[in-house]
């Protein structure tokens, strides 16, 4: 069964975003993840992960697919098979493919109205908090 996993926000200050999540809301620290061009930062609800990124350039490859600047970035699902959900994806009209593919996930899109959404196996972001 598909389930959202996460919000991702686009930052400017990874410290201060996550202080405000972690002091003011009680999220919880689950983990950092160094990726290419961006910093992943994982806090919980213990239901749902926000995701703080935090790009070392607005010229990084997907710094701007949502727009210039602190963002709501995309919402991800949890799917037990990517590349069934990649093939419908692909097949569905507006669907653009952004970045990667079943094989190397996540794979992210932009439905027509605009909105980025990224598609990741399950427990993906439990997992990192266990490295």
């Amino acid at each position: 069964m598909t389930r959202i996993n996460h919000i991702a926000i686009k930052v400017d200050d990874l410290q201060a975003a996550t202080d405000l999540y972690e002091n003011v809301f009680g999220l919880k620290y689950v983990s950092t993840v160094q990726s290419v061009g961006h910093i992943s930062r994982h806090l919980s609800d213990g239901v749902m992960y926000l995701t703080l990124l935090k790009y070392e350039s607005e010229d990084s490859p997907e710094a701007t697919i949502a727009g210039a600047g602190p963002c709501i970035h995309h919402f991800g699902l949890e799917v037990e098979d990517p590349a069934k959900y990649e093939a419908m994806l692909k097949s569905f009209p507006g669907i653009e493919i952004i970045s990667g593919t079943a094989a190397k996930l996540p794979v992210k899109f932009r439905t027509k109205d605009g909105i980025v959404g990224e598609l990741l196996e399950a427990d993906t972001i439990a997992k990192a908090g266990n490295k």
